[in-house]
C-alpha cells in the first residue's frame, strides 16, 4: 500500500492518472531491457461512448497504440509528460 500511495502522490503532482504513470514505468521499463527508444503499447479500451449500447451483446473493446520516443536524457517527469499527452490525444 505504501507503493500505491507514492504512485498516486506522483499522479497528482503530475496532473496525470495511476494509468499514465504506469504506464510511464512501463516504457522505462522496456526501454532499459531493450535498449529500443521507440517502444509502442498497445492498449484495450472500451468502444461503448453511449449508454444506449450497454444493453448490447457482445465485447465492443478496441486496441490504442500510444508510441513513446525515449532517450536516456529525459526525465521521468518529462516522459510523464509526454505519456500524458499522448493518451489525452489518444
Amino acid at each position: 500500500s505504501d507503493v500505491a500511495t507514492k504512485l498516486h502522490m506522483i499522479a497528482s503532482h503530475h496532473q496525470a492518472t495511476l494509468f499514465m504513470v504506469m504506464l510511464a514505468c512501463l516504457d522505462v521499463l522496456l526501454y532499459r531491457y531493450s535498449g529500443q527508444e521507440d517502444i509502442v503499447i498497445g492498449t484495450p479500451f472500451s468502444g461503448r461512448t453511449y449508454s444506449h449500447l450497454d444493453s448490447l451483446i457482445g465485447c465492443f473493446i478496441n486496441t490504442l497504440a500510444i508510441r513513446v520516443r525515449l532517450n536516456e536524457n529525459m526525465s521521468f517527469s518529462e516522459l510523464l509528460n509526454e505519456v500524458s499527452t499522448l493518451t489525452v490525444e489518444a
